[in-house]
């Protein structure tokens, strides 16, 4: 297949490089017509490859695309191709609509007929192409063949297998091969064969289920039997234990008519027990009644001793007040002369107060003169110490600089003319200057402290015979006050006389009360005596009332015992609860015996549905063994065909291997020399002779003698491999299917190669073209040196709006 003239319209790709939304191109009139290899050239995103796999093919769905056909173009798009193959003119016209929610493609295949016009493709089996993409298919397969095949021999896209990108020689046959085919009918078949095991196991398990239930049915017809067995003697029990409580409930009746005897005598002991309970109840109350009388009495007996003792404390404390009173009045009535005696004294102490004042106030005076001289003392001490520690300081300033002025009298320029002028001794003829200052303060000073001296020894004087004098002061105020002391004890004193008056009315008034008080505590005892003698009266009485009601409540409950006594004794009611119980278990006996009858009846009957049921089931079974042989001879038959199919692969590999080892050593010998060769291994020799199944490419060194699977070589290298066993793949299939292709289609397959690589890898493109009878080569290369190498040179650049 060979293009001559394509027009596309609406690409995507298209339009991002090229900027153009349709674009007609006739090759034709580019290509002249003894070219071999055509080049196609281009920048980088201007739509080579976009041009290359969708309109230099007329396949609808190009393999290489990364998604689909439809996110390539647009809402509407065109794809058609003129092409020649077989020494025929064809034209693939495909429309392309698309909406979000809908997507079509109008197909249809036209020949060139030799009027010079048009027809559709019609097949042998009468099939047109029609527009429909079912018909256009099989009429481009009847045309070129399978699309399988035309990728495998005739189309190289950019993303096709690669040495490089394989770690399996055998996955690297297959795919070189298009074998996918038979691995995925053999996948296909074990997914058949592992859907039928699964159902074998759910007819197994309902064949094993009928076993089961065989031996289930077995084990029922025995128990029924065993249950027939037992049933007889049940329902006998059931008849025996109706008639026990037939015979326990003529006990019962009868041992009820004895028990009605015994309810009135019941009735008249429970009547007298109901006296004594009363008469008891009322013994009780009494009793209590008696001994709360009793408390009461011993109560107040108890208030009139704590009365009594109350009102003997209060007229004992009262008694004791007004003697307290009494006495103080009379303690105040005994001072009555030295209360007069203390206020004459009175006004004699007040005046020796007042002279003593007077005679100490120049004694004070004194004193703060004292106070004040020795303030100044102590000023002049710290005047004359300072003087002191500056007469020091001046003493020290003047030796310095005597020693300094001694040092100018012994230096060397002594009586030199610049001695009196000489910079580093104007400092030592200063201090020299400052001698005779000094000495003159220091006398100053001295003067100073002698003067200070003076004034501190005569304030010495005067503070010695102060303080003679103030030690005189001290003994007059200790005098002073111990005449103010006496002052105050006469005039407290003094200040009783009112109350001289107040103490006679008080020990009279005292004297009264005591008189009274004494009156009211001897009628009070009387009174008390009395009252104690009735109290203890009352407590005898309520102690004898209490032990007669003892008594009597005694006597009354004894009386009413003797005569419960008296009564006569009841049958037990056991007789009774005897027949009840026997009763009672007489029926739980029927009532046991005939659950166990009716429950042997219904297990009986259900043994008996469950064992035909089972039967039935049984009965059934031929059928589920039937389909259980059948599903196991269809796992066998798809377990032998998903074998085979990997046979098919096996056997394709291996039977395709030498051809295609042969085509590529031709290829390889023809570009690079005698070097390189391959050749594909599909068995090897153990170290004990015998041989194993196994499956690689070799490729021989033939200068170094080394031999190495194909997947170990360098970049380079495996470039040129992959093209010669790509290449000689195509010639392979192009033969076996009894298909020509007249032209090629690569996509960028030299990288990786230097330019001396590159020139032996178009030799061998040639080479290939020969071999495979092709007449034409296409190609996309982004290298200079590959353009210079082709027949003719293509630039999509050309066609930018």
């Amino acid at each position: 297949m060979i293009p001559q003239k394509f027009t596309i319209s609406g690409s995507l790709g298209v339009l991002a490089g090229l900027g153009r939304d349709e674009l007609t191109v006739d090759l034709s009139e580019l290509i002249p017509d003894d070219a071999v290899t055509v080049a196609i050239r281009g920048d980088n995103g201007q739509g080579k490859s976009t041009l290359f796999n969708l309109a230099l093919t007329p396949w609808r769905e190009p393999p290489m695309l990364p998604g689909t056909v439809y996110d390539e173009f647009g809402p509407a798009g065109l794809r058609e191709l003129e092409f020649s193959h077989g020494g025929r003119q064809y034209r693939s016209r495909i429309e392309i609509k698309q909406t979000p929610k809908t997507k079509s493609q109008k197909c249809t295949l036209h020949i060139h007929t030799d009027d010079g016009g048009w027809q559709s493709v019609t097949m042998p089996d009468n099939t047109v192409s029609d527009g429909k993409t079912a018909t256009y298919d099989r009429c481009l397969e009847w045309v070129l063949g399978p699309r399988s095949l035309y990728y495998l021999a005739a189309f190289r896209a950019q993303n096709a297998p690669k040495l490089a990108e394989y770690t399996d020689p055998k996955g690297l046959m297959r795919d070189l091969l298009a074998l996918d085919e038979p691995a995925t009918l053999r996948e296909s078949a074990k997914a058949v064969a592992r859907e039928l095991k699964r159902e074998y196991e759910h007819v197994r398990a309902a064949y094993e289920k009928t076993e089961e239930q065989s031996h289930q049915l077995d084990n029922l017809t025995f128990r029924i039997s065993t249950m027939e067995c037992e049933l007889p003697p049940l329902v006998r029990s059931k008849t025996e234990s109706s008639e026990l409580v037939a015979l326990a409930r003529a006990g019962f009746e009868k041992a009820t008519t004895a028990d009605a005897d015994n309810v009135k005598v019941r009735q008249e002991r429970e009547q007298m027990q109901q006296r004594i309970d009363a008469a008891r109840s009322d013994g009780t109350r009494r009793v209590a009644q008696a001994r709360a009388d009793l408390a009461n009495a011993e109560e107040r007996v108890r208030q009139h001793a704590n009365t009594t003792a109350a009102t003997k404390k209060q007229i004992q404390a009262d008694v004791k007040s007004a003697t307290d009173r009494r006495d103080s009045a009379v303690a105040i009535l005994e001072q009555r002369d030295e209360i007069q005696r203390a206020i004459i004294d009175a006004d004699t102490l007040a005046a020796q107060v007042e002279k003593k004042e007077t005679d100490l106030e120049s004694l004070r005076t004194q004193y703060q003169q004292l106070t004040y001289m020795i303030g100044q003392k102590g000023k002049l001490e710290s005047q004359i110490e300072a003087n002191k520690r500056e007469g020091l300081s001046l003493r020290s300033r003047c030796h310095e600089y005597e020693k300094r002025a001694e040092f100018v009298d012994v230096v060397p320029c002594k009586g030199v003319a610049p001695y009196d002028t000489c910079p580093a001794l104007k400092e030592v003829h200063a201090a020299k200057g400052q001698i005779v200052t000094i000495t003159s303060e220091m006398t100053a000073k001295r003067n100073e402290w002698a003067d200070l001296n003076a004034q501190i020894d005569a304030m010495s004087g005067e503070i010695a015979k102060l303080t003679d004098e103030t030690a005189v002061l001290r003994d007059q105020e200790q005098a002073l006050a111990a005449v103010r002391r006496q002052l105050t004890t006469a005039q407290a004193l003094a200040g009783k006389l009112p109350m001289i008056e107040q103490a006679q009315a008080a020990r009279d008034n005292a004297v009264a009360d005591i008189e009274s008080l004494t009156a009211r505590a001897v009628a009070a005892k009387r009174s008390a005596t009395d009252t104690e003698i009735a109290l203890t009266a009352a407590v005898a009485d309520a102690t004898d009332r209490l032990a007669s009601v003892q008594a009597d409540a005694e006597t009354a409950v004894t009386n009413l015992k003797s005569q419960l006594d008296a009564l006569p004794i009841p049958e037990p009611s056991s007789i009774l609860a005897v027949a009840r119980r026997k009763l009672e278990e007489a029926e739980q006996a029927m009532s046991d015996a005939t659950s166990a009858a009716d429950q042997a009846h219904a297990d009986l009957a259900e043994a008996r549905a469950r064992a035909k049921a089972l039967k039935a089931d049984i009965d059934g079974a031929e059928s589920v063994r039937q389909h259980a042989k059948y599903l196991a001879d269809e796992i066998a038959h798809w377990n032998l065909l998903a074998v085979g199919m990997q046979g098919v692969i096996d056997l394709s590999i291996e039977d395709a291997g030498p051809a295609i080892a042969a085509t590529a050593n031709n290829l390889l010998t023809e570009a690079y020399g005698p070097r390189f060769s391959c050749r594909i291994v599909t068995q090897r020799e153990q170290a004990n002779g015998r041989l194993v199944e196994c499956f690689d490419i070799s490729v021989i060194d033939s200068e170094s003698g080394l031999e190495s699977s194909i997947l170990q070589k360098s970049g380079g290298e495996s470039v040129w491999l992959d093209k010669a066993l790509s290449d000689a793949v195509g010639i392979y299939h192009q033969d076996a299917a009894g298909v020509h292709y007249e032209g090629l289609f690569a996509d960028e397959s030299e990288d990786g190669l230097t330019q001396e690589r590159k020139a032996q890898f178009y030799r061998m493109d040639r080479a290939a073209l020969a071999l495979g009878g092709y007449s034409r080569k296409f190609f996309i290369s982004h290298n200079p040196e590959s353009w210079a190498m082709a027949d003719a040179v293509i630039d999509v650049g050309r066609w930018a709006a």
